[in-house]
């Protein structure tokens, strides 16, 4: 029943992306709109629903309204231990944060804390169709926590280190960033969390996994100055792009096929045509951008700059 419920939810959502994009007026040139302090940013996740973005900072989590460009709140987390990344259902209105002590579960409505499952988290990621939350923990181990009932569904053993992650919700599968001499992105099967496939990709140290979900494409930030192009059907290595510097994150916009790069080592973002794999601009923003997010239905990317406590709003345009 529910998972019907999240399916239709889906389809309506990536319908209004379809509709607003087809009715946008001329394309205006992709700039920073607003830079909006946010002291010790880690992350920034956004919820296309309402046009909040959230933030963890510190010991909590900051507020953005994408109208304003502004924080407007923040949530306190109770944990001795700040917290570090966040992803959030917009479907249940469930904001799932990670500490190194725990994962918290906020309730977005009242902006409230509600649970909180016993994990060592870092990357936190949300399957949206399933509602389940696949949490890595820095070492060599991704949980699964059931998003009904806050409780750990399974743990699952990989080979590596591992940080970051990223859900297609659309082919249920999961697909997590492993810091190896190669880069290898290791692939969940979401039917029956199990590992289904090893993709060794085309640089080294990969950090963090970005997701075409229309086109099935996988790109990964690798941080010794490549991203590489996955084929999400194949599991296939198809293209390797040189971006230089330092890339720590990867935000995709499947309508236009736009790829956006958190560069840390060059402080920018970098654009990246998902058609023909090739780079086509590049856009300065504060110190150390890590960390990116996507509103394709605002066409806002907002990029954490960890270095200098910002967030930056870019209209993607």
């Amino acid at each position: 029943m529910s998972g019907f419920w999240f399916k239709g939810k889906l389809s309506l959502l990536v319908s209004a992306f379809y509709l607003l994009s087809s009715a946008a007026g001329a394309a205006h040139a992709q700039k920073v709109v607003a830079t909006i302090p946010v002291l010790f940013a880690s992350d920034v996740t956004v919820n296309p629903l309402t046009g909040l973005g959230y933030v963890p900072a510190g010991n909590g989590v900051d507020i953005i309204d994408e109208k304003k460009n502004a924080s407007v709140g923040f949530i306190a987390i109770d944990s001795s231990y700040g917290a570090e990344e966040a992803a959030i259902n917009p479907f249940t209105n469930r904001l799932y944060v990670s500490t190194s002590q725990a994962l918290y579960v906020v309730n977005t409505v009242t902006n409230k804390v509600i649970a909180r499952v016993n994990v060592p988290a870092v990357g936190v990621a949300v399957n949206v169709v399933t509602d389940k939350i696949y949490v890595s923990d820095f070492n060599s181990s991704v949980y699964v926590v059931d998003g009904h009932n806050n409780d750990i569904h399974k743990q699952i053993s990989l080979s590596g280190g591992v940080e970051n992650l990223a859900v297609n919700p659309v082919t249920n599968r999961v697909y997590v960033a492993e810091e190896t001499f190669p880069g290898t992105v290791e692939v969940i099967d979401g039917k029956n969390d199990k590992v289904m496939a090893s993709i060794t990709d085309g640089g080294a140290l990969t950090f963090n996994v970005g997701i075409d979900t229309i086109h099935d494409i996988i790109y990964t930030a690798d941080q010794l100055g490549t991203v590489s192009v996955i084929n999400g059907a194949t599991d296939k290595l198809t293209a390797t792009i040189q971006v230089g510097g330092q890339p720590a994150d990867v935000s995709v916009d499947p309508l236009h096929q736009r790829v956006y790069v958190a560069n840390s080592g060059l402080n920018a973002v970098q654009v990246i045509n998902g058609v023909k794999n090739t780079l086509i601009d590049s856009i300065p923003v504060g110190n150390g951008p890590d960390y990116s997010d996507i509103d394709i239905l605002r066409e806002l990317l907002y990029v954490v700059n960890s270095q200098d406590g910002t967030v930056t709003a870019i209209n993607t345009k």
